[in-house]
């Protein structure tokens, strides 16, 4: 099967729901997760840290959220199992259940599919990348190499994924995967731990966690040039980077403030702010 990737169409439409019927939709622009109640557990909240509101309850952790539509955000469970969560209904509803150990499910920019990892049970450090829709259709292998791919992210085009690959310790790095031609390319050579990564909305930039000098840090790569530059400099751990839609801002994870907790920046690194102070929350997923 082969889809067709058209070109950036931000609206993240899931089904044709045209009709009728009014429904719940999240006005918030961040889902995140937060432990709640010894849970991980979906939460969204405006820009600016206000108007956070819990959605999800049920008894199992929910981590790499990502939004489908304004009534329905993706996630993986602890158990390696992707959901969709239904605002509308609040109902979870398990995909792709056939794959086994699946991880970092990510829509693509028209909706229309959404790539996933699924792990060889088998091999130890090995995974591949995948691609499927939301009706009832095979999924279909994009990538099978040696290692374990991880971390996926769109281009804003769809014609590419950058995701980090690597087997062991210290031997993740960041690669450019070519939809159509499925072409790789790798960008990273530093033989350190880079990883999540998040691709501007204009397509030229990538911001990403690298623990170069052992020290965790949000860095930009330039995809013109292949430069990079750090953006933070902090004590502790700064993680998990998200572009705003405008690619003016970045909500990142620190722990600079002695749990983690959600941050925001300006693209350039500059004008910090805490967004969540209470429990413990990471996986910013913007809208």
């Amino acid at each position: 099967m082969k889809f067709k990737l058209n070109t950036f169409i931000i609206g993240l439409i899931l089904f044709n729901m045209i009709g009728c019927t009014k429904h719940a939709e999240l006005e918030n622009d961040i889902a995140f997760v937060r432990l709640t109640n010894d849970y991980w557990q979906i939460w969204t909240m405006s820009s600016d840290g206000s108007n956070i509101k819990q959605l999800t309850k049920s008894p199992m952790d929910k981590r790499v959220p990502d939004w489908v539509t304004n009534q329905k955000i993706i996630y993986r469970n602890n158990n390696n199992e992707v959901f969709i969560y239904d605002v509308d209904s609040g109902k979870e509803t398990q995909m792709i259940a056939s794959m086994g150990m699946v991880d970092w499910p990510t829509v693509s920019p028209d909706g229309k599919t959404f790539a996933f990892i699924r792990y060889q049970e088998k091999i130890k450090d090995d995974s591949d990348i995948w691609l499927t829709c939301w009706d009832d259709c095979k999924p279909e292998l994009l990538l099978k190499q040696q290692g374990r791919e991880s971390d996926l992210a769109w281009s804003p085009s769809g014609e590419f994924l950058i995701f980090t690959s690597g087997q062991g310790y210290l031997t993740h790095e960041l690669y450019k995967l070519n939809i159509e031609s499925n072409k790789v390319e790798r960008l990273t050579k530093n033989k350190v731990l880079e990883l999540q990564p998040a691709v501007s909305p204009n397509g030229r930039n990538i911001v990403y966690t690298s623990n170069f000098n052992d020290d965790y840090e949000i860095w930009s790569l330039s995809l013109d040039n292949l430069k990079s530059r750090r953006l933070t400099n902090q004590n502790g751990m700064d993680i998990h980077p998200c572009w705003s839609p405008d690619g003016n801002e970045i909500v990142f994870v620190s722990n600079r403030s002695g749990s983690s907790q959600l941050w925001k920046m300006n693209a350039q690194g500059d004008n910090l702010t805490q967004l969540t102070y209470e429990a413990p929350s990471i996986d910013p997923a913007w809208k």
